[in-house]
């Protein structure tokens, strides 16, 4: 057991994980804004990337990275809103 996972956050975040799953075997959507893309990738179903106010990716973590050509979720997030990139997913 590390650290974080003992420590209050690392409880919080567990059972915040937790309550997101089964709201979803409810079939109950959550709206979750956040920037830990680790979380996104463990407990969202369906994604949306918003850069610049415009959605720039929608679908699945595995999806998105596929049509991001990245690995991860994280890489894909990276390319996507990159302000130099001329190409976005989702017009």
């Amino acid at each position: 057991m590390t650290r974080l996972s003992r420590s209050p956050y690392g409880v919080a975040s567990t059972l915040f994980k937790k309550l997101l799953r089964e709201r979803a075997s409810e079939r109950k959507a959550t709206l979750l804004c956040s920037h830990s893309l680790q979380v996104v990738e463990q407990v969202c179903d369906r994604i949306y990337i918003l850069a610049e106010g415009r959605l720039v990716a929608d679908g699945t973590a595995a999806q998105i990275g596929r049509e991001a050509g990245a690995d991860d979720l994280e890489s894909a997030f990276l390319r996507l809103t990159d302000s130099s990139a001329k190409e976005v997913l989702v017009p």
